[in-house]
């Protein structure tokens, strides 16, 4: 019978670090195209097009708040989206060899 060894919990954070960085590549250029498409200036005028119609709704009618919803998540992920990208930016890249730090 072959004897099995725990891995430490150095060995499970750096494979950790490992998997978040293969995760953090493979994801990169969705994101990237996510943050395109919410950097269209279509896009920000749905958001405009849609204030400009809440403005008629009754204010405590449910459309009204659903229609705020919306343009807050618009505005919000077009926002958020380049501090993502720079963060899986940089959780993707190679990290360096000890003997190059």
């Amino acid at each position: 019978m072959t004897e099995t060894t725990t891995p430490t919990l150095a060995e499970l954070m750096a494979q950790q670090t490992e998997l978040e960085r293969q995760i953090a590549a493979a994801t990169l250029s969705s994101v990237q195209a996510a943050q395109a498409v919410m950097a269209r200036a279509s896009t920000g005028k749905v958001a405009d097009d849609l204030e400009a119609l809440q403005a008629s709704l009754p204010a405590n009618g449910t459309a009204h708040q659903q229609i705020g919803n919306v343009i807050s998540v618009i505005r919000n992920v077009a926002t958020w989206l380049p501090s993502e990208v720079s963060r899986l930016e940089a959780l993707a890249a190679e990290p360096q060899s000890e003997e190059a730090a």
